[in-house]
């Protein structure tokens, strides 16, 4: 597995406002459907200059 490092743009205060409704929205609609697509919508929309393929690759540690 490759580590890569987690790079958040926090400054912009928008993109955590979407990611909340994504998140939101998907809890909200209580389908019974998978959450993997909201959450990779997430982790697209909080860190977009990561290569599709990193996504869940590998643990990420809260250093």
């Amino acid at each position: 597995m490759s580590n890569f490092k987690l790079s958040v743009d926090l400054l912009g205060l928008e993109n955590v406002k979407k990611a909340y409704a994504i998140a939101n929205n998907a809890i909200y609609f209580d389908d019974g459907s998978d959450y993997l697509t909201a959450l990779y919508a997430i982790c697209k929309l909080l860190n977009p200059q990561v290569n599709n393929d990193q996504i869940g690759s590998s643990f990420i540690d809260n250093e």
